[in-house]
């Protein structure tokens, strides 16, 4: 039984289709295009004294992330919308969030806590070495996509046409905004900072930015 409370008011099937489409897929794109421009100042490594947009970028990440990450993990409550709203049973369960990530982002970003601790977390790559939780963000997006892919699906299972229905469009939305994201690397501004670094030869002449890896 869903709790619905005063900010979070019951909502029928066109009202989670609307917070769908309007409020959760706003969370995600703008994941996904921070998480890119991160990756993009990243490998560009501009190193312009008071050009602060990759710190920016990672900021959008943590915060938008963080929407997502609490929806997809918790219930609703009387101040955020959950997993449940959506009829469902079960949690998107998040590991790497709910063990590892958690704690450090809200030390780190989230609140004015003891920071003395190691900031390094578990990737998104098992295989891959711990990272400072700042060197992060296209990890948190990878987290992102993978759970959004699950959300898509468990509705998708539903008995209720309305959900399944939700479900497509959930999925839909993913791919909308994957395609969005793409075009941070390769818009006109981010071409001129790589063109401007290969003039100067701090970058190699066949340089590019690959795009994240998304899970499929």
């Amino acid at each position: 039984m869903v709790q619905w409370g005063v900010h979070t008011p019951e909502m029928d099937p066109a009202q989670l289709k609307s917070y769908l489409e309007e409020d959760l897929a706003n969370e995600l794109r703008w994941v996904l295009r921070a998480a890119t421009e991160w990756h993009a100042q990243h490998h560009m490594n501009l190193g312009i004294d008071g050009y602060s947009v990759q710190v920016y970028a990672m900021d959008s990440v943590f915060l938008h992330s963080r929407a997502l990450f609490e929806f997809f993990t918790r219930k609703t409550n009387d101040h955020n919308y959950g997993y449940d709203a959506y009829r469902l049973t079960s949690k998107i369960s998040s590991r790497l969030y709910e063990r590892h990530w958690s704690p450090k982002l809200h030390a780190r970003l989230m609140h004015a806590q003891d920071r003395s601790k190691s900031a390094d977390v578990n990737r998104f790559d098992r295989k891959e070495r711990k990272e400072h939780i700042k060197n992060m963000p296209a990890d948190f997006a990878m987290e992102i996509v993978r759970m959004w892919h699950d959300f898509a699906s468990e509705l998708q299972r539903l008995g209720d046409e309305d959900m399944k229905g939700m479900g497509v469009r959930a999925g839909e939305l993913l791919d909308e905004a994957i395609d969005d994201a793409q075009k941070v690397r390769t818009n006109e501004v981010t071409q001129c900072h790589i063109a401007k670094r290969k003039k100067e030869q701090k970058l190699p002449a066949g340089f590019t930015i690959d795009p994240i890896p998304w899970p499929v």
